[in-house]
């Protein structure tokens, strides 16, 4: 897009530090699957006046939670649901190629295991309302 634009002068900004210094020659690409990216990041390079690559830092949110999915794991605590919801069942049925002719893309199904009654309706989109409401 930028190519097609002339543009001369270009920034490219990123917060992920190995690509922004791989892109930038500083750290070598090792991975042989990334070193076509890598070779095509160079050919893009010599189409601009000039191209700088600046690394930005995540949102304080993001660098205080980042690390929590190195946590140790806590116990889970099963939950058990009331009789009657034991045998029931819920599934989306992702989206449908061709649309429905209302337009509706995705199936929403309930199952009673118990009485092996079953309903379905047909959305436009899965919202927490209309679950809700079916």
């Amino acid at each position: 897009m930028a190519i097609d634009q002339d543009v001369e002068d270009f920034l490219i900004m990123g917060d992920y530090d190995l690509i922004i210094r791989q892109a930038q020659g500083e750290w070598e690409t090792r991975d042989v699957k990334i070193i076509p990216y890598r070779q095509h990041v160079e050919d893009l390079n010599k189409q601009f006046k000039s191209i700088e690559f600046s690394f930005i830092r995540k949102c304080h949110q993001f660098q205080v939670h980042g690390d929590l999915i190195h946590a140790p794991p806590i116990e889970l605590h099963p939950m058990s649901a009331p009789w009657p919801f034991v045998a029931w069942g819920m599934d989306v049925i992702d989206p449908i190629e061709p649309k429905a002719s209302n337009g509706h893309r995705f199936i929403l199904v309930a199952i009673d295991y118990f009485t092996k009654w079953v309903e379905v309706v047909t959305l436009k989109s899965v919202t927490k309302r209309a679950v809700v409401d079916f």
